[in-house]
């Protein structure tokens, strides 16, 4: 009789590959299934020993957790966070779930993180430069679209905005 982990490892290598998981950028099994919001191929991918649910990947340098939050895959972040996945640990350069949340407008991971009471004063620095921003200060910066001046707060973001501030 095969032990659990065993049945799982191999329900996992029969599953079919997330969509376009190559075209991702990165081949983790737990990265993937998390950004696709696959809940179940998350739980399979959770099963294989050894499984590292705060690993970095090898391309971005993102956690699970961090692809979940800027896909808006609340359904896989919770299930991260039900697992004890460390929601805070920073990917590359310090972005966190909550950072990477805020600016890519997912909402619905967002608002999971603020109730699960994230730091949502953790300042990120894309540029390496000591300069960072906290994500609701990188949402209110002006940003330039060719030769034009706008702002990031539109749509998703600014209803991510707004909950960074009534946090």
């Amino acid at each position: 009789m095969a032990s659990e982990a065993a049945v799982a490892e191999a329900l996992f290598m029969l599953a079919p590959a997330a969509p376009n998981a190559m075209e991702l950028g990165h081949d983790e099994a737990l990265h993937v299934a998390a950004e696709h919001n696959d809940v179940d191929g998350l739980r399979r991918a959770m099963a294989v020993p050894g499984a590292d649910l705060d690993a970095l990947d090898s391309q971005l340098q993102y956690t699970p957790a961090i692809h979940a939050a800027g896909t808006d895959s609340v359904d896989a972040l919770a299930l991260l966070k039900a697992h004890g996945a460390d929601l805070e640990k920073p990917g590359r350069r310090g972005i966190t779930c909550l950072w990477r949340a805020a600016a890519s407008g997912s909402v619905r991971t967002l608002d999971l993180l603020i109730k699960s009471g994230m730091d949502v004063d953790v300042e990120y620095d894309p540029c390496g430069d000591g300069d960072g921003d906290t994500a609701l200060e990188w949402l209110g910066l002006p940003c330039e679209t060719g030769s034009m001046h706008g702002s990031r707060l539109h749509g998703d973001r600014l209803v991510a905005a707004q909950l960074l501030i009534l946090a």
